[in-house]
């Protein structure tokens, strides 16, 4: 009974953990996914992933140019949204 509890509790926290964290995750996965496609590096001022909506938006989004160019940037987007739809 003592273990089910512990389980409980550890699977509470961890759950606690990833919604507290839910927009760094966004943030991180996207910047890391941008690196792994393109191979350029990708920065964010801001993640925001909604709960109880269906979007995602990123705030302050910077490509950057590959270190051969003289330009550090290759695109600035102040906002971009997302909406996203699982069913129907």
């Amino acid at each position: 009974m003592k273990g089910l509890i512990k389980i409980a509790v550890i699977l509470g926290v961890v759950v606690f953990v990833a919604f507290v964290a839910k927009n760094e995750i966004v943030r991180w996965a996207v910047k890391a996914g941008v690196k792994s496609a393109t191979g350029l590096s990708a920065h964010m001022n801001r993640a925001d992933l909604g709960i109880t909506s269906t979007h995602i938006g990123f705030y302050g989004f910077v490509l950057d140019n590959p270190s051969k160019y003289q330009d550090r940037m290759f695109a600035t987007f102040p906002k971009i949204f997302i909406n996203y739809n699982f069913g129907d």
